[in-house]
């Protein structure tokens, strides 16, 4: 007999850390809910690893943002609740979890595509993301840019894993369809997950995961109707992590694209680059007025930057070498892309004139 699925749905009327059976969520407050995920600083504090001088993750930058996104947010939203989340305080959560279930099955291995998540603490990160065309649609998941493709990850990983079980621990699930291919190449190389600790789920994603998964499910922030998840950092063009990764096929596998230097490129979610409206469900109306608010952002950061630094010109040369990448920005077919030596307050300001 399997194991009964659970989630720890985390809502004020229940007692702490008390567990509800997924086959229960009906039973749930409904509720429609977005969430944004907060860690902007903490990337962009990943720039001091080549040197640079940036403001602290708790900068009043980072937190005037957060606001003017939640301001955003709850006016096209109004009636439905908007949860805003620190992405280290959650993968903290997670993984304390994650701890607790490897503790209570023998041999359990933790496994996460969250490099948050996993490395720093010794678990092993799967480097996956989705890759899409020139157009902006999904074509098939890939590795993320500067890793080795995703066969050879599982391969290896299948090997560092051995027979024991496996801990995922993953920050977030909407649709469940990375989950869904992760456990199909998990089952091809043989890799058993026991149980999936999750920071936060959708019921559609839920239901969908359930549909091939019958081990145990943990959700630490409940499973509304999620309307959308947008992590901040997807807003502001050059933060490492940046937006969709562009990407070719390439017989079975779909692979970034990388200029000579190795320069991986993406699409931010934010117009001109990216479909604000299909990827973050900004109303259309709204699109505009949200894209300009995050580009202005985005420019008084980096001119931020370069005024701690002393710099006339900060490159996007310079900040070459981040774990995770930056990637370069760039719109749907694009025939140019910048080069290296581009300022990147000129690349934003150029780009921004551009907006509607």
């Amino acid at each position: 007999m399997s194991k009964p699925n659970h989630c720890n749905a985390g809502h004020p009327d229940e007692s702490a850390g008390g567990k509800i059976s997924v086959g229960m969520r009906d039973k749930l407050p409904i509720s429609n809910c977005y969430i944004l995920t907060h860690d902007l600083g903490k990337r962009i504090e990943s720039f001091r690893d080549l040197g640079l001088n940036t403001p602290n993750h708790d900068d009043q930058f980072y937190s005037d943002f957060k606001e003017g996104l939640e301001k955003r947010i709850r006016k096209i939203y109004p009636d439905d609740e908007i949860k805003s989340l620190y992405m280290n305080d959650l993968t903290q959560r997670i993984w304390n979890e994650s701890i607790h279930k490897k503790s209570s099955i023998k041999n359990a291995v933790i496994v996460s595509t969250s490099h948050d998540i996993a490395t720093p603490r010794r678990g092993h990160t799967l480097e996956i993301n989705r890759v899409y065309d020139h157009n902006g649609k999904q074509f098939g998941f890939g590795s993320r840019p500067g890793n080795p493709c995703l066969d050879e990850q599982i391969i290896s990983l299948a090997k560092l894993v051995g027979n024991s079980p496996v801990v995922l621990a993953e920050d977030g699930v909407f649709s469940g369809n990375t989950i869904l291919y992760i456990l199909d190449k998990f089952k091809k190389k043989n890799i058993s997950v026991s149980t999936i600790v999750l920071g936060f789920s959708s019921r559609d994603g839920i239901d969908t995961v359930k549909k091939v998964f019958d081990g145990e499910i943990i959700t630490l922030e409940g499973i509304p109707h999620l309307i959308d998840w947008m992590p901040d950092h997807d807003f502001i063009p050059f933060a490492p992590n940046c937006g969709r990764v562009l990407g070719i096929s390439f017989g079975n596998e779909a692979l970034p694209v990388y200029t000579y230097d190795g320069v991986a490129f993406a699409f931010p979610y934010i117009r001109p680059f990216g479909d604000l409206n299909k990827w973050g469900s900004i109303p259309e109306d709204q699109v505009n007025e949200f894209s300009h608010y995050c580009m202005q952002q985005a420019l008084e950061l980096f001119k931020k930057i370069e005024d701690l630094n002393g710099k006339k010109s900060l490159l996007i040369r310079d900040l070459l070498g981040t774990r995770p990448s930056i990637r370069i920005p760039v719109c749907f077919n694009s025939d140019e892309f910048p080069s290296l030596d581009t300022r990147v307050t000129e690349y934003l300001l150029d780009t921004y004139w551009s907006l509607s």
